[in-house]
């Protein structure tokens, strides 16, 4: 990527938008991670 092209303002909402989305996912597979987890330490401590 050596040329430069001025971004459109629509393009760098694109990427910002993306940016987000890309966050989002991370955040609800972590969260899902940690549910999994504490599901499993609780079976594991009651039994």
């Amino acid at each position: 990527m050596t040329e430069k092209k001025k971004r459109s303002p629509e393009e760098i909402e694109e990427i910002a938008r993306r940016r987000d989305v890309n966050e989002h996912t991370v955040v609800c597979l972590v969260a899902m991670v940690l549910i999994v987890l504490m599901a499993v330490a609780s079976m594991f401590t009651a039994g």
